[in-house]
C-alpha cells in the first residue's frame, strides 16, 4: 500500500496549523478500479484531485440531448483527447458512454443514445480504459464522525476508517465482483466543499458479497 496527502490536503493542513479551521467535516470514501497500469498500482501522486477512476476532466464543455448518439462540444479538443471505443463520462450523472466515431474536434458519435440529463454540461472521459474496455466503476462510501478520530488541528494526526461491509459494493454495474486499486478520502472544510485530502493505492482486492474491506488511514502533520 502506498499513499499521499494530497496537493488540495496539504492546503488544509496548513489551514489547520494556521487556526484558520478546526476540525474538518467527514465527508465520503471513494473505493475505484482505477490507480493501476495492467495490474501493477500505480504510485499515487499529490496533484490527483479524483480517483483515477473517475476520469479525467478534459477540455471546454459539451452538449448532448437525452436520446440521441451525437455530442456537440464547445472549445473541445475530441481528435487529441477522445479515442474511439473509449468511455466520456457525463459529470452530474456519471452514466459511460463509448465513443464510436470523431468527425472533428467538437462533434463525436456515441455507440448508443444518451439516456441522461441532457443539457450543456461539463464532461470527464475515462482516459485511462482501453479499447474495447468496460467503464471503470467507483465506489462511494459515506461516513460518519464515527469513522474518523481527529487529534488536534495544530499538530497532530487523522485517521480515517472505511468499512465496505458484507453487504456493498458486489456488483460494479458491468459484472460481479469489482476489483479494486484505490481510495481517496474527501473532506469538507470553509470554502472548499469537496476535497480529496489523500490518494491511496494498494494491490488488487475483489469485493465479493463473501467479503469485508477495510481501510484504516493516518494522516499526520
Amino acid at each position: 500500500m502506498a499513499g499521499v496527502i494530497t496537493d488540495m490536503g496539504r492546503d488544509f493542513e496548513a489551514m489547520l496549523k494556521a487556526g484558520v479551521v478546526s476540525d474538518p467535516i467527514v465527508k465520503y470514501f471513494r473505493i475505484g478500479e482505477g490507480g493501476h497500469v495492467a495490474g501493477t498500482p500505480i504510485v499515487p501522486d499529490p496533484s490527483f484531485t479524483r480517483l483515477q477512476a473517475d476520469g479525467i476532466l478534459l477540455t471546454g464543455t459539451l452538449k448532448i440531448i437525452n436520446g440521441s448518439e451525437f455530442v456537440v462540444g464547445n472549445g473541445t479538443l475530441f481528435t487529441t483527447e477522445v479515442t474511439v471505443d473509449g468511455f466520456i463520462q457525463i459529470d452530474v450523472d456519471g452514466i459511460p458512454c463509448q465513443v464510436k466515431t470523431i468527425f472533428d474536434d467538437e462533434n463525436i458519435e456515441l455507440y448508443s443514445a444518451y439516456g441522461g440529463v441532457g443539457s450543456p454540461l461539463i464532461f470527464r472521459y475515462g482516459g485511462y480504459l482501453t479499447v474495447g474496455s468496460i467503464p471503470w466503476y467507483t465506489f462511494v462510501k459515506n461516513l460518519d464522525l464515527a469513522d474518523l478520530t481527529f487529534n488536534g488541528p495544530a499538530s497532530g494526526s487523522m485517521t480515517a476508517r472505511c468499512l465496505t461491509d458484507t453487504s456493498e459494493a458486489n456488483d460494479d454495474g458491468y459484472g460481479d465482483a469489482p476489483e479494486f486499486y484505490e481510495i481517496g478520502i474527501y473532506l469538507s472544510y470553509p470554502g472548499n466543499p469537496d476535497v480529496m485530502i489523500a490518494y491511496v493505492t494498494f494491490n488488487k482486492q475483489i469485493k465479493t458479497s463473501l467479503k469485508q474491506l477495510i481501510h484504516n488511514i493516518t494522516l499526520s502533520w
